[in-house]
């Protein structure tokens, strides 16, 4: 379609120099028939007419067979799609994904078509004059012929990106792009609308760019979403992007002469006068280096360029000198509308005609070009002489640099050959021929199913012979289990009868029973109380006997003592004395101590058995981990100073910080531990409320509360801290990843188990000799050894 379209411009491009060249040969002839002046053109216009017309009619032929070709390929397309499964013609199927397939190549066809055409009406001069800029609108129609030309290079590179990422893509990203068909179809109607304005020859500066600039940015968006991580053609993109900056140097080069132009003379000492001397030698350089890239492109000996090979920076510096260069053409564009409008006014209030002396004041273009700089750098406040300036720089730089690296070869192929990927349609493709190949096999087992579900239906209605004879049988035997179930119903009532008759016997032999208890309680309770009273009296006599013994006892040895003891004087002769205290007896004293011995011996045996079971409590505890002593770290011992440890350690800074956060916490834990708060109620009076909110006890202990979370918090985070900390000084012990760190599973492992009780999975004992071990072999089968495996690693 786009060589038909193409080949239609071309002959009416053709009749219509024809037809002027008819008219002037015509106006030729009469001027010659009025001088009577014999002319041997006649005969060559003669000639070149027929020669003109058989060519013209050649073409037409061509014409219409191409077109008798294109109708024939739509309707095979067409018949095609009729043989073709409805999930290939389904929205954003295959048949989309073949569709964006063929848009992104007609889209460049068009571009380029658009290209060449609009070079060839908006052809600029090598210099401007005074009048095209001031009397007449050529210079904005040349300006406006190489923004246009600027904007289809750009289009023309982020559609040779589609291109060759969709022909090294996955299947599923080829088919993601295919569902978005409706969106860059429409964005095709762009296009189609500048051509067919071409084709009108209605295509002037009145002509909006707005719809060319937002299909670029869809475009550029579009790919940055779905297309940024696939591979790039480092050729194809170099040479795309240095014709931009090429296009781009042509509209600031015509830009500048406009403003120039459009300035009044003697002002070449003014800021924007300066501003744009800059622009200009800054463009300069930048086309300079831009053609030197473009000369150092490689040629194979076939005519086609080499690879190039360069990094994501160079893509990325690329791409920013494309934007800022679009960013000062914009820029230079809206000065140059503004002043072409404020010229035009100042022409029509002016009574005489336009002269070399007219034209806008710097102070009139500086305001013109803040405003401009305002719109295109919205983010920037520097105003138009730094942003212009910086963007050129920046590309200057950037331009140069690779300019450079290209004469110095850094790009240049180095031979080794590249594994060519598969394009994405023929992997589909294969993958529905598979698919297609599978379906001659599901018909066969499909068959195969249809012959086994006859043999299963078959089978079904045997079964379902046999449920109704089943089902008679059931039927008979829920009669017979009726029957059964109603004798039985008789039975059970007769039982319940005599049930009952027997329960009301029980209750009267219980309520017998429950009285002769009674009475059996009571003669027992008597029978204790007149034990308890005897036991009493016995106490009391034995008590009575036993002083009575002790007495007698004690006056037979103070008589005794009486006699041998010579009396002293002052006392009464004759007369004994009694004694100051009484003895126990000795039964008692060795009953007593019997008691203490056996009280001491259980106290003993007691203790002894609390130590023992307290020596197993801790034979089951882990053992304890006695901490290396702190290097380079405040010791609580005051031994330690900080900074020993070297510097350039790994990690210092982070493990000083951590120490730091540990003491802290530390502090504010004996704190809190040593001087705890308790809810304070004596403030207020009782059966009061309180005034505030935050004086009420619940208040208080909201805060306590959160203040114990915030310090569990606190530990939690340290602990994960210090975690990472070990892991990052470990090998292997750390993954990284894009937004943070975090432990190996093996380390993670390793420093659970050094905090938690180890589990006993099993022990193994084998009896040897005393003196060195001996090497015993175990056997085990290959089940064994894997549920021993699995033992050890669960």
């Amino acid at each position: 379609m786009a060589d038909y379209e193409g080949t239609i411009t071309k002959f009416r491009e053709l009749v219509a120099s024809l037809q002027e060249a008819n008219r002037e040969l015509r106006s030729r002839h009469v001027e010659s028939a009025t001088h009577k002046v014999v002319s041997p053109t006649i005969e060559m216009f003669d000639f070149k007419a027929k020669f003109a017309e058989t060519k013209a009619h050649a073409k037409a032929i061509d014409m219409e067979l191409r077109q008798l070709d294109v109708l024939q390929a739509n309707e095979h397309v067409k018949l095609l799609c009729e043989f073709m499964p409805d999930n290939f013609l389904r929205r954003g199927g295959d048949h989309d994904s073949l569709l964006v397939l063929l848009l992104v190549p007609r889209l460049i066809h068009k571009a380029e078509l658009l290209t060449t055409q609009v070079k060839s009406k908006f052809e600029a001069p090598d210099k401007l004059d005074r009048e095209q800029v001031l009397k007449t609108s050529k210079g904005e129609q040349y300006s406006f012929g190489c923004n246009l030309v600027h904007l289809l290079t750009v289009v023309q590179g982020i559609l040779h990106q589609y291109e060759s990422c969709l022909n090294s893509c996955s299947v599923e990203v080829l088919l993601k792009i295919g569902t978005l068909l409706p969106e860059l179809a429409a964005y095709e109607k762009c296009l189609d609308f500048y051509i067919e304005l071409l084709r009108k020859d209605q295509l002037d500066e009145t002509v909006s760019l707005d719809n060319m600039k937002k299909a670029i940015g869809y475009f550029q968006q579009l790919h940055n979403v779905h297309l940024s991580h696939e591979k790039v053609d480092c050729t194809a993109l170099m040479a795309d992007h240095t014709k931009s900056v090429l296009a781009a140097c042509d509209c600031i080069n015509l830009d500048i002469s406009r403003l120039k132009l459009l300035l009044k003379p003697g002002q070449e000492t003014s800021d924007i006068s300066i501003l744009l001397k800059d622009l200009e030698t800054c463009n300069g350089d930048i086309r300079l280096a831009a053609r030197k890239i473009k000369r150092r492109m490689p040629q194979t000996q076939d005519g086609t360029t080499a690879p190039l090979s360069y990094g994501k920076d160079i893509e990325d510096a690329l791409s920013s000198c494309v934007k800022n260069m679009g960013l000062v053409v914009r820029t230079l564009q809206e000065i140059g509308i503004g002043a072409v409008q404020q010229a035009a006014l100042l022409a029509g209030s002016s009574k005489a005609g336009i002269t070399d002396s007219d034209g806008l004041v710097a102070k009139k273009m500086e305001e013109l070009a803040f405003q401009a700089a305002d719109k295109v750098y919205p983010s920037e406040d520097s105003g138009p002489y730094e942003a212009l300036r910086d963007s050129c720089k920046s590309v200057v730089g950037m331009v140069s640099k690779i300019a450079g690296a290209m004469e110095n070869g850094e790009y240049d192929f180095d031979g080794t050959p590249e594994k060519k990927p598969v394009p994405p349609v023929l992997a589909r493709a294969n993958r529905v021929k598979a698919e297609a190949a599978d379906t001659g096999n599901l018909k066969f087992k499909l068959e195969s199913k249809d012959d086994d579900i006859k043999e299963l239906r078959k089978q079904i209605k045997l079964k379902q012979e046999e449920i109704s004879e089943q089902q008679i049988r059931v039927g008979l035997v829920e009669k017979k289990l009726e029957n059964a179930g109603r004798d039985s119903d008789d039975r059970v009532s007769k039982i319940q009868r005599k049930l009952d008759e027997a329960n009301l016997q029980l209750a009267k032999k219980e309520k017998e029973f429950e009285e002769t208890m009674d009475a059996l309680q009571g003669d027992i309770d008597a029978l204790e109380n007149e034990k308890s009273e005897l036991r009493e009296r016995l106490r009391v006599l034995s008590k009575k006997s036993l002083l009575e013994g002790l007495s007698r006892q004690s006056g037979v040895a103070a008589l005794v003592t009486g006699q041998a003891s010579p009396t002293s004087p002052g006392s009464p002769t004759g007369i004994f004395s009694m004694p100051g205290t009484i003895r126990d007896s000795p039964m008692l004293i060795q009953q007593i101590e019997s008691l203490r011995e056996a009280l001491r011996y259980v106290k003993n045996e007691n203790l002894r058995l609390k130590g023992e079971k307290m020596k197993v409590q801790l034979a089951a505890l882990p053992p304890l981990r006695i901490p290396k002593k702190p290097v380079g770290l405040a010791s609580s011992t005051g031994m330690v100073t900080v900074g020993d440890v070297p510097e350039g350690t790994a990690g210092k800074d982070t493990l000083n910080k951590l120490t730091r956060d540990t003491t802290s916490l530390l502090s504010e834990l004996y704190k809190l531990s040593a001087c705890p708060k308790v809810v304070d109620i004596t403030k207020r009076k009782a059966g009061s409320e309180p005034v505030l909110e935050k004086a009420s006890p619940a208040s208080q202990l909201i805060q306590t509360t959160a203040r114990l979370n915030q310090l569990q918090k606190s530990s939690l985070e340290l602990q994960l801290a210090m975690t990472n900390l070990l892991a990052s000084n470990r090998t292997g012990g750390q993954v990284k990843t894009d937004f943070s760190a975090f432990p190996t599973p093996a380390y993670a492992k390793v420093l659970h188990e050094r905090t938690t009780n180890t589990e006993c999975i099993g022990r193994v004992t084998f009896s040897s000799s005393p003196g060195h071990g001996d090497t015993i072999p175990l056997n085990v089968v290959p089940a064994q050894l894997r549920k021993i495996h699995a033992a050890f690693v669960s």
